[in-house]
């Protein structure tokens, strides 16, 4: 689960539930979130969820991919070329 989006279903400053997978869990985050929006389950405390801001997780993920795009090169080329 760690790393798959959440909707925020009840917030309250830093702790609410959140909707996956058909169900309803408890969570926490740092910083406050908003009801409707989304976010990323940083890590599992016994039945509570850990989040952080989607927006944070987006950029995490998208800087991996950036740092595999080299010299023009597509992702997809450097992909091919750990293949062979």
């Amino acid at each position: 689960m760690i790393g798959e989006t959440v909707e925020i279903r009840k917030w309250d400053k830093t702790s609410g539930q959140v909707f996956i997978n058909g169900e309803l869990w408890r969570a926490e985050c740092a910083v406050p979130l908003s009801v409707g929006n989304n976010a990323a389950i940083e890590s599992i405390d016994g039945l509570t969820l850990k989040l952080k801001p989607y927006e944070q997780a987006n950029k995490v993920r998208t800087g991996s991919i950036d740092s595999k795009i080299q010299n023009g090169r597509s992702l997809s080329a450097l992909d091919k070329k750990d293949d062979a």
